[in-house]
């Protein structure tokens, strides 16, 4: 036999050998006639002419993903490989693709009529469409693939969404409200969303890690009701949900779910992407790993700024860049995107990850807290009637620092017996009421009723004047203003009767959060003198309501945020400054001073001095005291 014929027979032999043994590698690039019966891939699907393109303003000459993957300018090529084409949409299919559908396309379904409005995306896959029915204005999604596509599932994608919307509902998956078919395409019509898509979403370079990880959470919430009813995803990517960041919440919506199985079932298809499991691109049974595994890709791609590799072989994962070995998020990549053994075992447990790692990330306010009081230079004040205190319980859990506590001053009347005591009680009976509640009270039982707290705090310190009074036998014509503040992490409640201020400085500007309960304070309020007027008048100092010996005040009469402020509750941000003074203070400083040296003084200890000294210097003829809470950013690790 010549060297030739030897040649050609192992040349027969092997192409032989290569029909009769399946192939476990995926091929790729062209395939011969002789390998074609071995490769079992679709071909992807060509483009509809530029024209079409042309005709919904999508230019055929973008360079992006989604428009010119799989576009073939010579009309009379059926299929083609595009070897530039981004993974992430490497979607093949065996037939030419259908035309798009003109706006102002009519589709009947039986009794419905849909209406083409715009073109969305033209994939080789699928075309999506804003639509809305005849007879209603509401715009609808259209989802139009090709049948011949495995991995477009629309009948099982319906079937798993109403048994979610069975089994526990969630806004991130909306339920279909029609699917049919024709010969060649199969529509599904869904929930329109107004929102941006992940990709866009992601390749936000101003976009914070924790808005990510928000987002995240949800996508990792929709996964486990898909998994608990039965269903792997396998192809959750950027492309595959949208997100909408105008509104006061945050809104995220999968809007497909292609490649969808059962659970320990084969994908339809080998998809392999940067969000992809290594084990989707093998066929092997999926299981709730491989969803995992695309969470932690799209926490890499919000890290890292750079997508995972296609393709990656399964192997154990090393964070590497210093964004990567920050708390928490070291661990989820970890568990996430290593081997399927070293995963989480299911999503609930990635979902503690990702509230653990949203904690790290939520900034804390660092707060600063100073009390400063003098007795003042006038000569007939011998004694300080002017009292505060604070008491206050820090803690840390999970990583988040929690804050509690009542900050409070109380001016007494100069004019009346032994004032100094009845401030002294009344800042004493209202701090141990609340050391008393941090004893009772859960820590989630503060927030809802922080408004209801605060005031019943405040009306404690009555309690114990009177009560105090009562049982020593002293004299009854003593009293006090009082201005408290009941701190729960950033929110902030009052309860304040008589003429001493509760201030907020924010972004350079002073904001008065109380009233003035004294005579000339109500006159003002009611049009009958002026601010100029009331500085001068003789009668400032005579209270209409304040804290005595004789009563106790009940809860509901103590004045709170929502009198001056309009709300019962203040959430504080960095920044923010929180001054207590009593009218020894405010009524020796002019507000436009006192605005200036609040503004220029960021310290709390060194605001309290200054407030003070300032008073002081100006005359100094009423007693003062001052308790300052400044506010500061603690960033994260």
């Amino acid at each position: 036999m010549s060297k030739d014929e030897v040649a050609s027979k192992q040349d027969t032999d092997e192409q032989t050998q290569a029909e009769d043994e399946p192939s476990t590698k995926r091929p790729r690039g062209k395939k011969s006639k002789s390998s074609k019966k071995a490769d079992s891939r679709p071909q992807l699907l060509v483009r509809p002419p530029s024209e079409s393109l042309e005709l919904y303003g999508l230019d055929p000459e973008d360079g992006s993903e989604s428009h010119q993957a799989g576009f073939s300018r010579d009309e009379t090529e059926s299929t083609r490989e595009f070897p530039s084409l981004k993974a992430e949409e490497a979607w093949f299919v065996h037939d030419q693709s259908s035309l798009p559908l003109s706006v102002g396309h009519i589709l009947a379904h039986e009794e419905q009529r849909i209406i083409i409005d715009e073109c969305l995306d033209i994939q080789s896959y699928e075309q999506r469409y804003r639509v809305h029915l005849d007879g209603s204005d509401e715009p609808l999604l259209l989802r139009r693939g090709r049948r011949s596509a495995p991995f477009l599932r629309y009948e099982l994608e319906m079937r798993a969404l109403s048994e979610i919307a069975e089994d526990d509902p969630c806004e991130v998956l909306a339920h279909p409200q029609l699917h049919w078919f024709d010969d060649e395409s199969s529509y599904l019509l869904c929930p329109w969303h107004q929102g941006q898509r992940g990709s866009a979403f992601l390749s936000n370079e101003s976009l914070d890690l924790l808005t990510v990880v928000r987002v995240l959470q949800q996508l990792s919430g929709a996964l486990r009701r898909l998994h608990r009813c039965g269903y792997i995803l396998t192809s959750l990517r950027p492309s595959s949900f949208s997100v909408d960041l105008s509104g006061p919440r945050l809104h995220v919506w999968l809007e497909d779910m292609l490649n969808l199985c059962e659970t320990v079932d084969r994908p339809p298809y080998p998809l392999s992407t940067p969000y992809t499991a290594p084990e989707v691109g093998d066929l092997v049974p999926a299981d709730e790993g491989v969803d995992i595994y695309s969470i932690g890709a799209l926490l890499h791609r919000a890290v890292s700024r750079r997508e995972l590799t296609a393709n990656r072989s399964a192997r154990s994962f090393l964070p590497s860049t210093d964004a990567e070995q920050s708390p928490m998020v070291a661990q989820i990549l970890t568990r996430t995107l290593g081997l399927p053994s070293e995963r989480f075992f299911d999503v609930a447990e990635l979902e503690k990850a990702l509230q653990q790692l949203e904690q790290e990330l939520i900034p804390r306010l660092r707060i600063e807290i100073a009390l400063r009081s003098s007795t003042g230079l006038n000569p007939l004040r011998i004694v300080n009637q002017d009292s505060g205190g604070f008491v206050e319980q820090r803690s840390v859990h999970r990583s988040r620092t929690h804050h509690l506590g009542f900050y409070c001053v109380a001016d007494g009347m100069g004019g009346h017996e032994d004032g100094d005591r009845a401030s002294e009680l009344a800042v004493q009976g209202a701090l141990r009421c609340f050391q008393q509640m941090l004893l009772e009270l859960e820590s989630e039982q503060w927030a809802p009723q922080l408004a209801q707290h605060c005031k019943r705090i405040a009306a404690a310190g009555s309690r114990h004047l009177v009560e105090t009074i009562h049982r020593e036998g002293g004299g009854r014509r003593m009293g006090t203003t009082f201005t408290g503040v009941l701190l729960h992490d950033d929110k902030l409640a009052l309860a304040h009767l008589g003429d001493s201020r509760a201030i907020l400085q924010r972004e350079h500007k002073m904001t008065v959060l109380s009233e003035d309960h004294s005579l000339v304070g109500m006159m003002v309020k009611a049009g009958q003198l002026t601010i100029e007027q009331a500085e001068r008048s003789d009668e400032k100092n005579i209270l209409m309501r304040s804290i005595g010996a004789d009563h106790i005040v009940r809860a509901e009469h103590f004045d709170g945020f929502d009198v001056a402020a309009g709300s019962t509750v203040l959430s504080a941000r960095p920044g923010d400054r929180i001054v207590l003074v009593s009218d020894g203070v405010w009524g020796m400083i002019p507000r436009p001073e006192m605005e200036e040296l609040i503004d220029q003084h960021s310290a709390a200890a060194a605001l309290a001095q200054e407030l003070c000294q300032e008073s002081i210097k100006r005359g100094g003829v009423d007693n003062v005291v001052v308790l300052v809470l400044s506010f500061e950013l603690e960033t994260p690790f």
